[in-house]
């Protein structure tokens, strides 16, 4: 072996020796020092998870950290998130990670971190987590502080504003297209507190309530000084879903002003930018957390984040739009879309350059070297060429070559001619766009951009539309590379003419189209149960697949009259054509498919259906339409519109005239199916109600079929004859519990159709045909086998939708007590009689029709009458006012059970007496009878007389000491500010000029006259309560709490106390009565103070028609003897020197609540506080209501 070999043989084993050691040390590789968790929320490939996840790896993945990452997903946006969700995801989680160890878990959105919170104790114990994108800010507050800590996800809308206000100072209005999801929620509550920042700037938000088009509308008419922010808006006012990015481009390119974002998900489709949030930098802030922690920091020490983590981002395109300069921007902002530097632009065009010039060099050194070598070359180039120029004029393909620098066509071959139909000459005048098909992507720029590409030396192998001198357009396949051509570069280009190549791809393209959507129909017509849902999702399947340009498919109604139901691709132009169809017009091809089975396809529809509404979208295509009929049933027409070369396909007709099969089957199938439905719905549902109303009634009743089995047995049957239904369902022991042998029952004698001869030798005359129950029968009987008892029992037979008897139905009812007591109701009838006559107050029976039917002696006695007259009246001739018989009449149509009335009643000798009438419906016998007790009133009414007198003079009495009230203590102001003046006159020129008792009268005087004047003000106070108080209107009591708490706003300061409140109601009142009452309460609260902070609570709550207020305190509280004496009028529990005042407050409050129409008192022990009630009516009530 040679030297050179023995080299190769030793290398070639050293090189498998040292890769097999690094495969074996790859195998090896040591397990990770950490391992990490993560759990998403959502599955692998929605866009925030995978940033997110990102963010995560590229903080934790590198290998210096030494970290095995594994990544989990709970895929809750394909799988609902509920309880039977959770266990099975706890089952999986407790299987796969109960024996494994994680040294941290990093959580993802919110499910996952709910997931935790719940089972985090039970699968990891112990194991630290970090969460991020949650949106709850009451986390926090709901974990284990020595476990958890994280990021809350919240978007920074107030650093947007700000930054997009400092951009835009001329901004008056800022519109917030968001909706209600939780992060629209959170963007809503910042939107709340950020009107306190810019109060000149008007805020709105628009979206959650309207529809795409409707948003897009408002944000194109927006007026200059307007900016808009863009929130998460994945779900329009009608319900319609739309990803992140395609409701921000829609937004964004409707949108008349800037718009502004929350999220970078959104940056490069349309808005300016902003504050941005962002799964990667997300993603990293959590996974900088876990660094921390796995570094032995402590879970405790670290608290959530609940500052917002956003980046400025912006786009350089929205900033050049407008008219933004890089300097106005936040410091360390990030700029998406920025043009690159030359070199950064260029830099590998530059390095080829460098790369380019190097091989020139060598390539002039070898062209020194090799120029001997040239002549010999020439003279085979040229033999070359000669050889060429054969091939190049007999070669099939178009062949022509190109100015390498400017383009034009210098030669072409034979073939190139026949191809454009141009001479030699001609061609070498065209230029590329001539011969192109001018429409992108086959315009002069394209080719021109092919060219250079050659130029540069990188061939071209592309498909390429060109034009025919007659306008022709045709496909051809093109080669073009730069090549030496007779010593020159040249760009040489081959063509072959691929235009039936391509029509055949395209027929390809269609037919699996149209196979596609036959599939998609054929997968609705297994699946879908609506049928106007099928209908338009197959019209839609077949348009989307691109299979059809348009389909529209029409329906046969009952009277034959073609209704519509579906359609696609057409829009607002199908609406003449329903109103037509409505109008019972068919346009020809309707007409033509309803006569006949086969496909019917109109070759021009413009001119052959010229009074169609759909002819002119038909312009190049053709339509062909079908009747849709499967069994002999024609259930409409299917009609589609296709190119006009593929109409008269007889494959494309037969995949139609399939598709419209499939459909008529599913048409087919779920009439059977509705009908199907139908019938068995309303089997079950009759069973139903027969084992309901069976079940469920009070009755004893049992059920036989047409075997006399019995198939229901209930449990009042088996209350009554002791015999449970598992027992007697399902045998035909029906007669055991009532005869001692078998003989038939009512309900068999039913099921058997025996004649009544028959059923008499069963029952004798006991039975009778049921009045109410066709077919059914009734029998009242004694059983002395069935302990000695009375039954009444009826059968009625159960029919089926063709009346055959299935079985029958028997109801039994114990009359034992109901012949008791018929024997005692006629022992007792002469009791009654007894009872009736003897009675003090007048009774009166009548029946429906007033007409009296029985009268006692008092009723005689007191109108006058002897028995025989008045059972010849009726109570209209006795009752002078007309409500009695209105009274009589609603007890008598059932609108009230009794009634008690006050009515004049005529004797006979025309004088009236007035009666106090209790009056009631009895049931007796099965009739109605009215029964009227009428008692004398008159002393009553004589006593009620007096009374009202009474009443009016007290009131009169009441009003006329108010309004002394009100004149003493007017007319008393007058001379005690005389006194008062005259006293401080004194006092001003004569204090210190007279002994010091003088000095000391004086001051008592001054003292008494001011003490006198507040006691008159109070009293005058107190008055004008009743006399000054305002009618009643609707008050928020929050309104009159705040307008006494603003005039006690010095006292509360002074006194450092703190008043709270629940939430008040509207109540009618005297609105400054209502504001009174609160102040003069708190103002007491705040006086009597306790120890410590004065803290006042007012509370209220419902009870039947009025609200309970209370006013508690933690003052020094009332002892329980002065909890009456504290409401009379200047009544003190402490002298002066100890609490300011003249003891009049209380008393006004519950002079204010009286005349509300409530009531006032006091619950308090001393030391502990006070708390004072009062009511206030749910409607005006009191002296003015």
């Amino acid at each position: 072996m040679s030297a050179r070999g023995k080299f190769i043989v030793i290398f070639s084993i050293s090189m498998l020796l040292t890769l097999s050691l690094y495969g074996q040390l790859s195998c090896a590789k040591e397990e990770p020092a950490k391992r990490v968790l993560v759990l998403n929320s959502y599955h692998k490939g929605f866009l925030w998870t995978d940033d997110t996840v990102e963010g995560i790896e590229s903080v934790l993945g590198s290998e210096e950290n030494d970290i095995g990452l594994t990544i989990e997903y709970i895929d809750t946006k394909s799988i609902k998130y509920d309880a039977r969700y959770k266990e099975k995801l706890y089952d999986l989680y407790k299987y796969k990670y109960g024996n494994q160890t994680s040294d941290l878990i990093i959580s993802t959105d919110d499910n996952a971190f709910d997931f935790l919170s719940e089972y985090h104790e039970d699968i990891f114990p112990e194991t630290p987590v970090v969460f991020c994108g949650v949106h709850n800010l009451e986390a926090p507050n709901l974990i284990d502080r020595d476990v958890f800590t994280g990021v809350i996800e919240l978007p920074a809308v107030k650093d947007t504003v700000d930054i997009a206000l400092s951009l835009h100072p001329e901004t008056r209005e800022i519109v917030f297209v968001i909706d209600s999801t939780p992060t629209g929620t959170q963007i809503r509550s910042q939107i709340q507190e950020l009107s306190k920042y810019h109060e000149n700037v008007r805020m709105t938000c628009i979206g959650d309530s309207l529809s795409m088009a409707q948003v897009e509308d408002t944000v194109n008419r927006l007026s200059d000084g307007t900016i808009v922010i863009f929130g998460p808006f994945n779900r329009d006012g009608s319900g319609k879903y739309y990803s992140s990015d395609e409701a921000a481009s829609q937004v964004c390119q409707a949108s008349v002003r800037p718009v502004y974002g929350y999220s970078d998900q959104v940056l490069s489709h349309g808005i300016v930018g902003g504050e941005l949030i962002g799964g990667v930098y997300h993603g990293q802030v959590a996974a900088t957390v876990a660094k921390r922690i796995m570094a032995g920091e402590a879970v405790r020490d670290i608290p959530v984040i609940t500052e917002p983590q956003t980046q400025s981002m912006f786009d350089y395109n929205q900033m050049q739009r407008w008219d933004i300069k890089e300097s106005d921007l936040p410091e360390g902002s990030i700029i998406v879309n920025k043009p690159h530097s030359f070199y950064e632009a260029n830099k590998w065009l530059i390095l080829s350059i460098i790369a380019f010039m190097i091989v020139q060099t060598l390539i002039i050194v070898a062209l020194v070297v090799n120029r001997s070598r040239r002549k010999a070359a020439e003279k085979e180039l040229k033999e070359s060429e000669d050889r060429f120029r054969m091939i190049f004029d007999s070669i099939n393909d178009a062949v022509f070559t190109q100015n390498i620098e400017t383009g034009a066509i210098i030669n072409v071959n034979n073939t190139t001619c026949d191809m454009f139909g141009y001479t030699r000459e001609e061609l070498r005048k065209q230029s590329v766009q001539t011969i192109s098909a001018g429409e992108a992507p086959y315009t002069r720029k394209d080719a021109i951009g092919r060219i250079k590409k050659a130029v540069s030396g990188e061939p071209q192998l592309f498909e390429w539309r060109v034009k025919h001198i007659s306008g022709r357009l045709f496909w051809v396949d093109v080669s073009m590379k730069r090549a030496v051509v007779g010593k020159h570069e040249r760009i040489l280009v081959v063509m072959r003419d691929i235009t039936e190549r391509k029509h055949l791809e395209a027929r390809m393209i269609h037919l699996n189209l149209v196979l596609h959507a036959i599939r998609s129909v054929s997968q609705l017509v297994v699946k879908e149960n609506d049928r106007d849902r099928l209908l338009q999702r197959a019209c839609d399947n077949l348009i989307e697949t691109r299979g059809y340009h348009n389909a529209w498919i029409a329906l046969l109604d009952k009277s034959g009259t073609l209704v519509t139901t579906a359609e696609a691709g057409l829009g607002e132009a199908f609406v003449p054509m329903v109103k037509r169809l409505e109008q019972g017009e068919l346009i020809e091809c309707g007409q033509k498919a309803l006569l006949q089975s086969g496909v019917v396809v109109i070759d021009d529809p413009i001119s052959a259906c010229s009074g169609c509404p759909l002819a002119e979208r038909y312009e190049d295509r053709r339509a062909m339409t079908i009747r849709l009929e499967h069994g002999g049933t024609v259930y409409g027409l299917f009609s589609v519109a296709v190119p006009a070369k593929l109409a008269a396909d007889m494959e494309e007709q037969a995949l139609f005239k399939e598709v419209a099969g499939d459909i008529a089957f599913a048409l087919h199938n779920l009439k059977q199916e509705a009908e199907r439905g139908r019938v068995e719905c309303a089997l079950t549902e009759s069973e139903k109600k027969l084992s309901q109303i069976v079940n469920g009634s009070s009755t004893p009743i049992f059920v036989i079929d047409r075997t006399h089995t019995v198939t229901h047995w209930n449990k009042a049957c088996e209350n009554l004859t002791g015999v449970s239904a598992e027992e007697m369902v399902g045998t035909g022991r029906q007669w055991s519990p009532f005869y001692s042998t078998e003989r038939p029952v009512l309900a068999d004698v039913i099921v058997d159709e025996l004649t009544e001869e028959e059923i008499a030798g069963y029952y004798g005359g006991k039975f009778r045909k049921s009045a109410l129950i066709d077919g059914a029968y009734e029998v009242e009987d004694f059983f002395p086998w069935f302990g000695d008892k009375w039954l009444f029992f009826t059968a009625a037979p159960i029919r089926d939708a063709r009346g055959n008897v299935t079985g029958a139905i028997e109801s039994l009812q114990d009359i034992t007590e109901r012949k008791r007591t018929e024997e005692a109701l006629r022992e007792s009838e002469e009791k009654y009689r007894v009872l009736f006559e003897t009675a003090k107050d007048a009774i009166f029976l009548s029946d429906e029709t007033g007409r009296f039917i029985d009268v006692n002696s008092a009723a005689c006695e007191s109108l006058g009458y002897d028995r025989e007259e008045l059972l010849k009246m009726s109570n209209k001739e006795v009752d002078v006012d007309p409500r009695g018989c209105g009274a009589f009449m609603k007890v008598r149509d059932g609108l009230a059970k009794e009634t008690v009335f006050e009515v004049n009643q005529k004797r006979k000798d025309g004088t009236l007496v007035p009666v106090e009438i209790s009056g009631k419906v009895i049931d007796c016998d099965g009739s109605r009878i009215f029964m009227a007790i009428a008692r004398d009133i008159t002393d009553r009414k004589r006593a009620e007389k007096r009374l009202k007198r009474v009443m009016a003079d007290m009131k009169r009495s009441n009003t006329d000491l108010e309004q002394f009230a009100y004149v003493v203590s007017h007319d008393l102001q007058e001379p005690l500010r005389m006194v008062s003046s005259y006293v401080q006159l004194l006092s001003k020129r004569y204090k210190g000029k007279l002994d010091s008792d003088a000095d000391d009268f004086i001051g008592f005087a001054a003292d008494g006259a001011s003490r006198m004047h507040t006691l008159i003000r109070d009293l005058l106070k107190y008055s004008r309560v009743g006399t000054r108080g305002k009618p009643p209107t609707p008050v928020d009591c929050e309104d009159a709490l705040n307008h006494a708490l603003a005039n006690l706003k010095l006292a509360i300061e002074d006194s450092g106390a703190v008043v709270t409140h629940d939430p008040l109601p509207t109540v009618a009142a005297d609105s400054s009565q209502l504001v009174e009452l609160f102040q003069n309460l708190i103002g007491n609260a705040i006086k009597f103070k306790g120890e410590g902070h004065v803290r006042v609570h007012v509370a209220v709550e419902p009870k039947e028609d009025k609200w309970l207020f209370s006013v508690a305190d933690n003052g020094i509280g009332i002892s329980p003897e002065y909890f009456d004496r504290i409401f009379v009028i200047f009544q003190r529990l402490h002298g002066r020197e100890e609490y300011e005042g003249t003891g009049i407050g209380l008393a006004v409050c519950k002079k204010i609540v009286e005349r509300h129409g409530g009531r006032m008192w006091v619950e308090s022990e001393i030391g502990r506080g006070s708390t004072f009630y009062f009511t206030i009516p749910s409607k005006a009530t009191g002296e003015q209501l």
